[in-house]
């Protein structure tokens, strides 16, 4: 069954890249069409705006060169061009005239109007003979060159835009995985040219500018942009401190907790930065001590108790007189105890002895009431006991703690300050710990007849997990379908006891 789900998933899969490639492909042509329409219109009016200059030059040329020739009295010019087809296609006429009281003077000519004119030696004296026209004129000449304008100056324009690796339309966007991507391969992309740093103005290459971008994305939750925004600022000016201290506090959001540690240890280690960048003492302290804070931070997320206590420790060196330090240093002190009671309790359970790990588990949780691991174990001791009610109460109340804790950070300037165990929002442990809390709770629904809320529970675990995740999704499926077969039968069961 797997390996035709795996199959059926794979034909799906390539089903949908050919349907994009093909939809691609129709915009694309529609795209060409569109430009070559444009294009041959742009032809046709140039074409246009010639022919129209060519005759206005010519005719102008002409009356000029008539006006000229008439010297002896002034003259009222007036330009007609006619063409006439003839069966033998004889060339069209153009007929001048020049008229003063009954006097006139013609010529007939058989070049074309939009060709330029030009005279040489023309003399009008005023005679009425209409066949001597070579009377006015002595010579008349048709240049076979045609006026053209100059040429129009050239110059070249170059046009900077923010560079991007996938290249898809708005309404295909993938704005947010291509932020996790650059931030995660930045040095690499860097390195390789990928990203251009000439494509930049100078918002996006000003190291303040970017620090404050970044600390607007970290306001709003986007901290895979806030990051990117921190690094940008970094290749402007690597000793922006505090973007280094901003990025580990975003890198601590999300889970990234080694870099989050780099970024605190390389912020600390520039001293020169930090005495130019802050104006007095007090400042330059409070600076280190939230990197130590923050580092301290990180490690209780990933259970390295020992490693905090150090950090916090270097915090009181800079603040001896801190009593809030000293509350923290005991505080992580009670997560190392608890979290050693919840791996004796974890060993029992693997053992089978659900009452000794039930009762490992309680002195744990008293340590640390927000070990969302803890509760959710102690809650699968009740669920083996048959303690369903028990186990719903504390699948709940872990649903609750991680609920808690999502809320938005205000800013990445405040410390954080609450040491607990419970991991970051984005990180993938924490969405694994919702789907297992989720199923718990819906399994002792199931025991306990309360299909509706166990089916609902399995919903809320499909929709944490990530959409492409197909096989955990396709088993969840199938325990909802279980759940409504069990619910329909015990409603048959009900009405066959009535």
């Amino acid at each position: 069954m797997e390996e035709k789900a795996k199959k059926h998933h794979m034909k799906a899969k390539d089903k949908r890249l050919e349907e994009e490639r093909m939809t691609l492909r129709k915009q694309m042509t529609l795209e060409q069409s569109e430009r070559q329409r444009i294009e041959d219109l742009k032809d046709a009016e140039k074409r246009e705006a010639e022919e129209e200059l060519y005759r206005n030059m010519s005719k102008l040329n002409v009356e000029e060169s008539v006006i000229g020739g008439c010297k002896d009295r002034p003259a009222m010019t007036t330009y007609e061009s006619q063409q006439e087809s003839t069966q033998d296609s004889s060339p069209s006429k153009t007929k001048l005239s020049v008229q003063k009281e009954d006097e006139t003077c013609t010529v007939e000519n058989t070049a074309r109007p939009q060709e330029g004119v030009t005279f040489f030696g023309s003399d009008c004296k005023g005679d009425n003979s209409s066949n001597n026209n070579e009377d006015m004129f002595n010579i008349l000449h048709f240049s076979d060159k045609k006026m053209t304008p100059a040429p129009r100056l050239i110059k070249k324009m170059t046009f900077d835009h923010t560079p991007r690796l996938f290249r898809t339309p708005i309404r295909e966007s993938t704005a947010q995985q291509e932020n996790t991507f650059i931030a995660k391969n930045r040095p690499y992309l860097r390195t390789n040219n990928l990203l251009n740093s000439d494509a930049l103005d100078i918002s996006e290459s000003d190291a303040v500018w970017l620090k404050g971008k970044g600390d607007e994305f970290y306001k709003k939750g986007d901290f895979w942009s806030a990051i990117n925004a921190y690094s940008s600022s970094l290749e402007s000016d690597q000793g922006m401190v505090q973007a280094i201290s901003n990025r580990a506090a975003s890198y601590l959001q999300i889970g990234e907790i080694s870099r989050c540690i780099s970024d605190c240890k390389d912020a600390l280690m520039m001293h020169e930065e930090i005495k130019t960048q802050f104006s007095d003492k007090e400042s330059k302290r409070k600076f280190r001590m939230k990197l130590f804070m923050r580092m301290a931070t990180a490690s209780c997320y990933i259970r390295e108790f020992d490693e905090a206590l150090e950090h916090l420790k270097e915090a009181h060196q800079l603040s001896a007189n801190d009593q809030l330090i000293h509350s923290y240093i005991k505080r992580v002190k009670n997560l190392k105890q608890a979290s050693i009671l919840k791996k004796k309790g974890d060993l029992a359970l693997a053992e089978g002895d659900l009452e000794g790990a039930l009762v490992t588990y309680n002195k744990s949780v008293s340590l640390d009431s927000s070990s969302v691991s803890a509760i959710s174990n102690r809650a699968a001791c009740h669920l083996a006991s048959g303690r369903n009610e028990d186990c719903i109460l504390d699948c709940t109340h872990a649903l609750k703690i991680i609920l808690k804790h999502q809320q938005l950070p205000q800013s990445p300037e405040t410390p954080s300050v609450e040491f607990r165990t419970i991991l970051p929002v984005d990180s993938e442990n924490r969405k694994k710990w919702s789907v297992t809390i989720y199923c718990r709770r819906a399994a002792a629904k199931g025991h306990i007849k309360d299909f509706d809320g166990g089916i609902n529970d399995l919903k809320m675990a499909i929709n944490s997990l990530d959409k492409d995740n197909f096989e955990a999704i396709k088993t969840l499926q199938e325990d909802i379908k279980i759940l409504e077969r069990e619910m329909k039968d015990s409603k048959s069961d009900e009405l066959a006891q009535l």
